[in-house]
Parts: C-alpha cells; sequence; structure tokens
C-alpha cells in the first residue's frame, strides 16, 4: 500500500507538472492570441484609415475630372469663338483690300480725267491763243 501510495503520489506529481507546463502553455497560447488579436485590430484601424483616404481621393479624382471637362468644353468654344472671329477678321481684312483697291483705281481714273482735262484745257488754251488774223 505504501508503494501504491507513493505510486499514487508520484502520479499525482506529474499530473500537476503537467498541469502547471498546461498553463504556461496556455498563458503563452493567451498571450500570443490577445497580441494578435491587438495587431489585428491595429491592422483593420490602419485599413479603416486607409479606405477612407481611398474614398476621398476617388472622389477629389472625380471632381478633378469633371473640372477637366468643363475646362475641356470651355477651351473648345472658346477655340471655336476664336476661329470664327479669324474668320470675321479675315474677311474685313479682304474688304478693306478689295475698298482700297476701288479707290486707288478711283483715284488713278480721277487722275486720268484731270489729266486729259488738263491736256483739254492746254489745248484750248493753246486754240485761243494763236493770233487772231487767221481767223
Amino acid at each position: 500500500m505504501e508503494r501504491s501510495l507513493e505510486e499514487v503520489q508520484r502520479l499525482f506529481d506529474n499530473e500537476r507538472q503537467v498541469k502547471n507546463q498546461m498553463g504556461a502553455t496556455n498563458r503563452e497560447w493567451t498571450e500570443k492570441i490577445t497580441n494578435l488579436e491587438r495587431q489585428l485590430s491595429e491592422a483593420n484601424d490602419k485599413l479603416k484609415i486607409e479606405l477612407d483616404g481611398n474614398i476621398r481621393l476617388k472622389k477629389q479624382h472625380q471632381d478633378i475630372q469633371k473640372n477637366c471637362s468643363q475646362l475641356e468644353r470651355s477651351y473648345n468654344d472658346m477655340h471655336d469663338k476664336y476661329q470664327e472671329l479669324i474668320a470675321i477678321k479675315l474677311k474685313f481684312e479682304k474688304d478693306i483690300n478689295t475698298q482700297q483697291a476701288n479707290i486707288d483705281q478711283e483715284k488713278s481714273a480721277k487722275y486720268m480725267a484731270l489729266d486729259k482735262i488738263q491736256e483739254l484745257e492746254g489745248i484750248d488754251i493753246y486754240l485761243f491763243s494763236w493770233p487772231v488774223f487767221l481767223m
């Protein structure tokens, strides 16, 4: 019986030692799990911050694209108006050149007419300056 008691004591000590080891292992695993849960929580917080930033950047990108589209339409409208103004300017320049050519032609015709008048008046004066005895 004594031997049995010693054996029971030894078994009891072994069981206590195993339980102590399991408790230490459980504490280690619990600590590791707690650390991993904390890291997961921190990673989730960082992910939420990143996602919020991503959403904000996507909205900014959409706003910038919208502004770019508006600016592009405005540019195209302005370019079309510019082209219209260039066409009007060219037409005015052509009209001015045509009118200037007409004015130059009229001046030339006027000077030619004046020259002819002066020439004819010179002939008339020459005729009247002949001596009267010819008459």
